[in-house]
């Protein structure tokens, strides 16, 4: 339905007209109704039905405003679909639109330039999907620009099922097994039409290649086509390790994908450690394997994969989600302070755990839970999400019957927290959590002639302009990751390639502790239910963890670990400043 208030000015009125002019003009209704035909409405590709008129009208979502309308497709995947069906009804008219937009734009005394039609990807209104849009650049009286460009008519699309799953390790690999490198300035370089087309036979020649990579599950190869946002960070892996292979004369690649299980013919790399496999599921965290041959001998490359998008105050990906508590169960392995801590402190942290939401269950209800129900599902559904902050927080209920009191302190994070500074006080257990992060010992725990890892993020994804961004990936192998925690666990120096050292940790303390700026969530004032922490090893601040609930407090909370941008920066400038001693073993 357009959206028109009654203060709308003639501008707006007028570029709603055209928009539905528009849309009768293609009759972008029939697009719809003739891709909806034979589908049921459950169908991925189903698209709901639009009125050319009654559909289109004025945007105002701040970074989707302009004049047209959203499609609502059933599966996010077939967005590209109904996008490239009104494309091609748009295309044959577009010199006719666009004339008649400035025709009708210069008769209601509207200083404009009406630009050509786009048919792009557009970071800024869609995650990597095909957009439509006519940008027009109004003027003010003394000619000079009034404001940025306008969409003047704007058609995107919107899925209502978000496919599970997701294709980056998958086209990762493919693209290592093909020894593809992407010419990703090539690819920008031409017009927006080549450079949609370009991708979508890129996307499409993945697709056809799936079988390069032992290992790989159908389902996610049915979410390449149109994942271009993945498409750029797999590149940015794929070229970085691409290049390596082929600068070394690195022959028979073989690039398998671990998923679920490990192909019989690599399973022995997987690895077994029982003191590190009670601590963590997937101590070996590759995602792929890349087997090759390099001056006579095999070597098999384990790629642990992250990916991060590549505006400057992008969040690093996380290095560890682990829970805090719990048991082991299963294939699931316990929480880290039960596997550290006493079984005094274990059976504290248990009690406080189960005081403390009986306390918000009776603010919550007030009433005490029946303990022989599933009272702790029954509280969590019965806070919304603004509830459970105010729950885990100690403040104020949200909700009308609770806003009139306030919930009790978060003694169980106290709690958390009483117990890690506690367990963390042992330098063995302090190197522990760090060598989860980053697999320190990775290869004394494979144990394989020739099997290296690395951790590895790809950075990239679309600008707003729909051009492909794919920045070099980060690679910390585990060459150079044993070699720089070696010399901070045993206080030594970090050299620099050309004499000196880059840091000295000669006086070198553990340290855990809150971090600077945060508020613990039993703390007064808390706004967030989280715990806030950073580990130092002398000065140098390595990780920063989080401790919080992912969504149902049905659940153990869990660590989240990210790498401080200092550490990071740290890490940059000693693989740059020992590049010189071997990063790699085997690659130069």
């Amino acid at each position: 339905m357009p959206i028109l208030t009654q203060s709308a000015n003639i501008k707006d009125r007028v570029l709603i007209q055209l928009a539905q002019w528009t849309a009768d003009e293609v009759d972008i209704a029939g697009v719809v109704a003739s891709n909806n035909r034979g589908l049921s409405a459950g169908d991925g590709r189903y698209t709901n039905p639009v009125d050319n008129k009654e559909s289109f009208g004025q945007l105002k979502s701040p970074d989707k405003a302009g004049y047209g309308t959203k499609l609502i497709v059933q599966e996010d995947t077939q967005r590209d679909n109904i996008i490239r069906n009104v494309w091609n009804a748009i295309s044959l008219k577009q010199d006719d639109i666009i004339e008649h937009y400035r025709k009708t734009l210069q008769e209601n005394q509207i200083k404009a330039d009406v630009l050509d039609f786009e048919y792009t990807r557009d970071a800024s209104i869609t995650s990597g999907s095909l957009c439509i849009k006519l940008n027009i650049q109004f003027y003010r009286a003394d000619e000079e620009p009034l404001g940025k460009l306008t969409r003047g008519f704007l058609i995107y699309a919107k899925g209502v099922r978000q496919t599970k799953g997701d294709p980056h390790e998958l086209m990762t690999g493919i693209l290592i097994a093909m020894q593809k490198q992407v010419n990703v300035r090539g690819i920008n370089a031409k017009t927006l039409v080549e450079r949609n087309d370009e991708l979508d036979e890129l996307c499409e020649e993945i697709y056809d290649h799936r079988a390069d990579v032992d290992g790989y599950k159908q389902k996610e190869a049915d979410l390449i086509q149109g994942d271009i946002v993945n498409l750029a960070k797999a590149i940015s892996v794929s070229n970085y390790v691409n290049d390596l292979l082929i600068r070394n004369n690195a022959d028979k690649v073989k690039v398998y994908q671990t998923g679920a299980s490990w192909a019989k013919s690599i399973k022995k790399f997987k690895g077994s450690d029982k003191s590190k496999d009670a601590i963590i599921k997937s101590y070996n965290s590759s995602d792929l394997i890349v087997k090759f041959d390099l001056k006579g001998s095999t070597h098999h490359w384990g790629l642990s994969l992250k990916k991060k998008g590549f505006r400057v105050n992008e969040v690093d990906p996380t290095l560890l989600n682990k829970p805090v508590v719990g048991e082991a169960k299963g294939k699931k392995t316990a929480g880290f302070l039960f596997l550290k801590c006493t079984q005094d402190q274990k059976t504290k942290l248990l009690q406080e755990e189960n005081e403390f939401f009986k306390a918000v269950y009776f603010k919550r209800y007030g009433e005490e839970p029946n303990l022989r129900t599933n009272w702790k599902k029954k509280l969590n559904d019965g806070l919304a999400d603004s509830e459970k902050k105010a729950a885990l927080t100690g403040r104020r209920g949200t909700l009308r019957e609770t806003r009139d009191y306030v919930y009790p302190k978060n003694t169980f994070f106290e709690k958390i927290d009483e117990v890690f500074r506690d367990i963390m006080e042992e330098p063995e257990n302090f190197k522990e959590f760090l060598d989860l992060c980053f697999r320190i010992d990775i290869d004394d725990y494979v144990d394989q002639q020739n099997f290296h890892f690395s951790l590895i993020t790809g950075v990239g994804g679309l600008d707003a302009q729909g051009r492909l961004i794919s920045q070099k990936a980060n690679e910390k192998s585990s060459a150079f990751i044993k070699q720089i925690f070696t010399y901070m666990f045993q206080g030594g120096k970090v050299a620099k390639a050309r004499g000196g050292s880059l840091a000295d940790f000669s006086k070198n303390k553990f340290k855990l502790e809150k971090t600077k700026g945060k508020t613990q969530a039993f703390e007064e004032n808390a706004l967030v239910p989280k715990l806030f922490y950073t580990m130092f090893i002398s000065s140098l601040e390595l990780v920063n963890i989080e401790v919080r609930y992912k969504g149902t407090i049905t659940a153990n909370p869990q660590f989240q670990v990210f790498i401080t941008k200092r550490f990071s920066r740290f890490l940059t400038n000693a693989k740059r400043e020992m590049g010189a001693m071997g990063i790699h073993a085997y690659l130069r």
